[in-house]
Formats: structure tokens, C-alpha cells, sequence
């Protein structure tokens, strides 16, 4: 057992000989790299810092195993091969936007390695040196956090800013100052971007901490109320809800907080609150089509709902503003696809109520004179009613040749009409739908 142990050891002892001797080869290899990269021209320029970071992240495997100074040596270089890595990636990005940055957390690299140095660093000018690089290493990466973001890499650009937020409190915390954030609103609103970033690259657990400290410091943003709603929406509704009135309380005017609402009462269906709500934001936004739509559609589920509740007055005044406001998207956008078909459907419907009415007057029996003079005069409204629609549904078609429920009113509104041949066309095109054939062209594409 004794042999076991001693041999054991022997192994301990060569293998971090081995990582050593690595270590310091690589380390070489990117010191020769990075003495290149001073006199070279052009693309070899940014090759040769690639070269010479490679050889730094392989020496920084066995940094551990070399003596104090060497370990010191390989940390201050590969902080220096990553910040210019940085910093040049970044301004060839600016005179370039097409140009593909090698290391997006090169910012975030260079500050690790001066870290590594002040921590094990004995020399005060060592120490310094490292001090003076993570100052230009916090630069960037808000630098590189903005560049993310331009490119819609929302989790490094998280990645940067949270650790430009994490590097500027070590900063700090060893008596150091950074002119990055001038003020505590700055360091904040840095925080809130490192939040929504990682919201936006599905990093939930990242972003969580961070708006619940924002939202208990009452950070002064009415991003931060948003996304704590967003946060509790799925786990806890009702902390959610008090969370977006807090926010809808202190920021009135935010409109992203008012849509989070909009969408809280329409996910849950509550109809009568949602409309004013929808009339704020039409206010707040007159030329967002989304709301105009989004009311009309409102009004359109209060018709029905009114109409079911045999309500007929409320319901034709809820069909008169559900028409409204699908016209005013229209002329914003004549060519406004759901708007277009949704209008037809509100004729349809409403003559599919009257349908519904006149089927049960017929099943009552009754043949006088004032009960078919009625069921006559539902007839001709009936048909005027899919008359009005008809046009709407037209265009629906031309808009979207290969909607299904657009071909199927097209159908039901020609067999009204007894126009068996026009019935039989769409009835046609629906089949072809169903066996899984997309319809390319319009039938209404040149009438």
C-alpha cells in the first residue's frame, strides 16, 4: 500500500511537471505571436492575435503548476493579447458592420487574466499594471455588450454587460474608480440591460436576480416593472398583476407596460376592462394598427357576446365600434390582411345570428302572416349581410390565397347566392388545401 502511495505521488508530481512544461511552451509560442503581430500588415494583424490568445488559454491550463513569476508573466500577457484583441474587433466592426468579431467575450477574457495577476501578483507595479488593465478591459466590454446587441446576440451581450457590472464592483472594492458609470443611475441602467439581454436570449434564471434587485432598490425604470411582471406571470398571477398595477401606478405614460396589460387582459378574457386600455393606447400610439385591430377585435367578441346573451341592441352598438375600428386600420393600411378578412367575418357572423334566429322561428311552426312576413324580411337581411361581407373575403383571398377559413366563408356565402358555380370553386380549392397543395395564386388575383 505504501509502494501504491509513493507511486501515486510520483504520478502527481510528473504530471504537473507535464502541465508546466505545456504551459510554458504555449506561452512562448504566444509571446513569439504577439512580438509578430507589432510590425505585421493587414489580415495577418488580426490572425496573429488569434494565434497568440489560442496559445494563452492553453498556457492558462497549467499556469497553476508554473512558479509565482512565470504564472504572473502568462496572465499579464494574455490580458493584453485580449484587450487589443478587443479593442481592434471592435473598430473594425465600426468601419465594417459586416465584419464577424473572432471572440465576442475577449473583453470579458482580458479581465479575468488581469484579475488572475493583481490576486497573485507580490510587485506593486504588477498589481498596478493589472488595476490599470481591467480599467480598460470593463471599457471593453461595453464595448462589446453594445455590439452584441446591434447584432441581436442578446447572450453575450448579456454575458458583457453583467461582467461589466461585476468588474466594475471589484474595481471599487479594492479602492479603485472606473469613469465607466459617472453615476449609480448609469451603473443601474447598465444592470437593466444586462436583464433584458439575457430576457431576450431565454436566460430566465440570469435575468432574475438581477430585476428583483433593481425592483427592491426601486430603481427608477419602467423596464424594470415589465419584466418582473414577466417574471412572476407564469409562476404567480397574482403577484404578477400587482406588480404591473405598481408599474402602470408610477409610469402611466409607459406604453411597453400597457401592452404587458393589454396582453394580461386578453390572455384572460376580460373583455370590458381591456377596452379602455386599448383606448390608451390608441392615444398614446394613433398610428399602431396592432391597437385600432387589436379594439376592433374587442368590440367583435363583445358583439357576439352580447348577441348570444340575446342583447340585440348592446350588440349592434358593439358591431358599429368593432366596424370602426377595423375602418381605421384600413385606411392606415388598406392592405391589412386580418383587418380586412376580419370585417368580412363580422358581416358573417352577424348574419349567421340572424341564421340561427330564423331557423328557430321556423322549427316553432308558426305560419301566420306577421311570422312570415318576418322570417321574409331575416332573409333579405341575412342576404345583405353576407352582400356586405362578400367583398372583404375577396380581397382576404387575394391577400392570402391559401386561408382556410377565408375559402370556406367564400363557399358558404356563393351557396347562399345560388351560385352553385362559384360555391363549387372554392369548394375545389379547399379540397386542394386539404390534400396538402399550397395555393400560389389568388383566384381573385386579376378580377
Amino acid at each position: 500500500m505504501k509502494k501504491f502511495l509513493l507511486s501515486l505521488c510520483a504520478f502527481v508530481l510528473v504530471a504537473g511537471s507535464v502541465f508546466a512544461q505545456d504551459a510554458e511552451a504555449s506561452f512562448k509560442e504566444a509571446s513569439k505571436s504577439w512580438k509578430s503581430y507589432a510590425t505585421a500588415g493587414g489580415d495577418e494583424k488580426m490572425d496573429l492575435l488569434k494565434q497568440s490568445a489560442e496559445k494563452l488559454d492553453m498556457a492558462m491550463e497549467g499556469a497553476d503548476a508554473l512558479d509565482a513569476k512565470k504564472a504572473t508573466k502568462v496572465y499579464k500577457l494574455r490580458g493584453d493579447v485580449y484587450t487589443e484583441l478587443a479593442t481592434q474587433a471592435v473598430t473594425r466592426y465600426q468601419l465594417d458592420n459586416e465584419y464577424k468579431i473572432p471572440d465576442m467575450k475577449a473583453a470579458i477574457k482580458s479581465f479575468d487574466s488581469y484579475k488572475m495577476l493583481y490576486d497573485k501578483a507580490t510587485k506593486k507595479y504588477a498589481k498596478r499594471d493589472a488595476m490599470e488593465g481591467m480599467k480598460i478591459a470593463v471599457e471593453g466590454m461595453r464595448n462589446m455588450g453594445s455590439v452584441a446587441f446591434q447584432q441581436a446576440d442578446y447572450a453575450n451581450s448579456y454575458h458583457n454587460f453583467y461582467n461589466l457590472s461585476t468588474g466594475f464592483d471589484y474595481l471599487k472594492e479594492n479602492g479603485e474608480t472606473s469613469t465607466v458609470f459617472p453615476t449609480d443611475k448609469e451603473y443601474n441602467e447598465n444592470l437593466l440591460y444586462a436583464a433584458l439581454t439575457a430576457n431576450a436570449a431565454d436566460m430566465k434564471a440570469e435575468a432574475r436576480p438581477i430585476i428583483e434587485r433593481l425592483y427592491n432598490e426601486k430603481f427608477d425604470d419602467a423596464g424594470v416593472y415589465e419584466n418582473m411582471y414577466k417574471i412572476y406571470a407564469e409562476e404567480d398571477p397574482e403577484k404578477a398583476l400587482k406588480v404591473l398595477a405598481e408599474g402602470r401606478e408610477k409610469y402611466p405614460e409607459s406604453e411597453a407596460l400597457l401592452i404587458a396589460e393589454i396582453n394580461y387582459y386578453m390572455s384572460n378574457n376580460k373583455l370590458d376592462e381591456l377596452v379602455g386600455k386599448l383606448e390608451k393606447a390608441i392615444e398614446l400610439d394613433p398610428s399602431n394598427t396592432s391597437f385600432q385591430l387589436a379594439l376592433g377585435s374587442t368590440y367583435d367578441n363583445l358583439t357576439q357576446r352580447e348577441l348570444k346573451a340575446g342583447n340585440q341592441e348592446k350588440a349592434d352598438e358593439y358591431f358599429e365600434k368593432a366596424r370602426k375600428y377595423y375602418s381605421e386600420t384600413l385606411v392606415i393600411e388598406p392592405d391589412n390582411s386580418t383587418a380586412v378578412y376580419s370585417t368580412g367575418a363580422l358581416y358573417y357572423n352577424r348574419a349567421a345570428s340572424m341564421l340561427t334566429e330564423l331557423i328557430k322561428m321556423e322549427e316553432k311552426g308558426d305560419y301566420s302572416k306577421a311570422a312570415m312576413d318576418k322570417q321574409t324580411a331575416i332573409r333579405a337581411d341575412i342576404q345583405k349581410e353576407f352582400e356586405n361581407a362578400l367583398p372583404y373575403f375577396q380581397k382576404a383571398e387575394k391577400l392570402n390565397p391559401s386561408d382556410m377559413n377565408t375559402l370556406l366563408a367564400l363557399k358558404e356565402i356563393y351557396a347562399r347566392k345560388d351560385d352553385f358555380e362559384m360555391s363549387g370553386v372554392f369548394k375545389k380549392r379547399i379540397e386542394q388545401l386539404n390534400a396538402g397543395e399550397k395555393l400560389e395564386t389568388s383566384y381573385f388575383a386579376d378580377k
